[in-house]
């Protein structure tokens, strides 16, 4: 066998398959739509990020979950805003939306979906924001932080697009 041949072989067992890619977006739509929806949320721009962004994504070993990353870039300037509020906005809009809700992370917001009765994938939501909204070439700033520790909770110098 030529090494090709063992290489495709390889990525074909590591790979998502299409059923599942599809299914991992359209999870990421109905959150989206969600979010969208809401008319207290600030209006953002979706980023698709890691993996899925790449056409990389990989079959999760170790009974690990399969993700997607998708970044939010809100229309708002940093100052108008805590790291933790559009996070605790995006959690209370989400909580009631799969069994296990939506969790605050500290780099994002996590909303995880059951497949056979086990958690088996779930969507990180990335909060960005500008600098000055009106320059859309200004800096981009990531939420971090989680609730129960104020010292994790800033505005930390992000890249999202890489």
């Amino acid at each position: 066998m030529s090494i090709q041949s063992e290489f495709k072989k390889f990525n074909n067992k590591i790979r998502l398959d299409y059923g599942t890619n599809s299914e991992l977006a359209e999870k990421r739509d109905i959150l989206l739509g969600i979010l969208e929806k809401d008319e207290d949320l600030p209006s953002f721009k979706k980023l698709d990020q890691g993996s899925y962004a790449m056409h990389t994504g990989i079959e999760p070993g170790d009974d690990r979950e399969y993700d997607i990353d998708v970044g939010l870039r809100f229309n708002v300037n940093k100052s108008e805003y805590d790291p933790m509020d559009l996070k605790k906005d995006i959690e209370k809009l989400l909580k009631n939306h799969t069994e296990y809700g939506a969790e605050i992370k500290k780099p994002c917001v996590t909303v995880t979906y059951k497949k056979d009765g086990e958690p088996s994938y779930h969507v990180d939501l990335v909060v960005y924001v500008y600098e000055d909204k009106e320059n859309t070439d200004s800096q981009i700033y990531i939420a971090k932080g989680i609730e129960c520790n104020k010292d994790s909770q800033k505005w930390e110098i992000a890249d999202p697009k890489g």
